[in-house]
């Protein structure tokens, strides 16, 4: 069955790619970073299509912008988040090493904004319970930090450990994992799990499944021994509440690379998969489906 449903995934995404090289959300649509990137990652890891993977490289590398990020697509010159995406693309291509060079420069300075730690007399304090001093990753650069930027780039900045050779941006990067891992400690929610930003806003606030397996694939890369199992305890239930393909995939993955077994996620996810061999429709949730399938995101 999984072998099946990743050749009909595989499939799809053959029958989806734009000509111009990369891959959108959906068929026919305009090809977009995150989707390219995530579709190549799958086609890499099935071991297949290498001339789709050659050519969405090339289209990856196109797109790349000067100051060595990339945008939601090939036309947007205002690098963001995606770049994490394109960074893990790019990380296997022999080809890639120069771009790979400027994007680690630029993950290493893409800064959030930085608050004032906690203050006991600040009635806000009260209000938020988190230590605003602490930083991950922004969506977009001079933003505040969010939980799931915050773990792709961990994730890109471990794939880039092994690649890039820029000794500035790597002691940058090594220093911004860390404290990005701290960040997510500092966020987590009080029964385990994250969500979007914040933990507690007047009330304490739950998890979400998303940014939970994202957060825990990327300390399983960097910090595995900071995940609680609470955190573990907290993925499968906001997975089983949420039942879509984006969370199954994900927790799938996340559970996978700490080691856990995934038998009961991986069972609905196969069961998600439609006639034309994706994912809802959705070129970018088909390869994180095939990723979860197969084997992992490799790093």
């Amino acid at each position: 069955m999984p072998d099946e449903a990743v050749g009909r995934g595989v499939s799809f995404l053959q029958e989806s790619h734009n000509g111009d090289g990369g891959w959108g959300y959906h068929a026919s649509e305009h090809s977009v970073v995150e989707a390219t990137a995530c579709a190549l990652l799958a086609l890499q890891a099935s071991a297949q299509e290498s001339s789709l993977c050659q050519s969405g490289l090339a289209w990856l590398l196109a797109a790349q912008n000067p100051d060595g990020g990339w945008g939601v697509a090939e036309d947007d010159r205002q690098s963001g988040w995606q770049t994490a995406w394109a960074i893990l693309a790019l990380a296997g291509a022999a080809a890639a090493g120069q771009a790979l060079e400027k994007a680690a420069i630029w993950l290493a300075g893409d800064t959030p904004v930085r608050g004032s730690p906690p203050d006991p007399a600040d009635p806000q304090q009260a209000i938020v319970r988190i230590d605003l001093s602490i930083t991950g990753w922004p969506w977009l650069p001079k933003q505040s930090s969010w939980v799931e930027p915050t773990a792709l780039a961990i994730l890109a900045s471990t794939a880039l450990s092994r690649r890039a050779k820029a000794a500035s941006a790597q002691a940058n990067l090594q220093a911004r994992v860390a404290e990005a891992v701290r960040y997510l400690q500092d966020r987590r929610c009080e029964h385990g799990g994250w969500n979007f930003g914040n933990p507690y806003m007047f009330i304490a606030l739950p998890a979400r499944a998303e940014p939970t397996g994202l957060a825990i694939l990327a300390l399983a890369s960097a910090s595995a021994e900071t995940v609680q199992s609470d955190d573990l305890a907290a993925l499968r239930r906001e997975t089983k509440a949420d039942g879509g393909p984006l969370a199954l995939a994900l927790a799938v993955l996340a559970l996978k690379a700490m080691g856990e077994t995934a038998a009961d996620e991986l069972s609905l996810l196969l069961s998600l998969q439609q006639a034309d061999g994706s994912w809802s429709g959705n070129c970018y949730h088909t390869a994180l489906a095939l990723l979860a399938i197969g084997g992992g995101l490799s790093l």
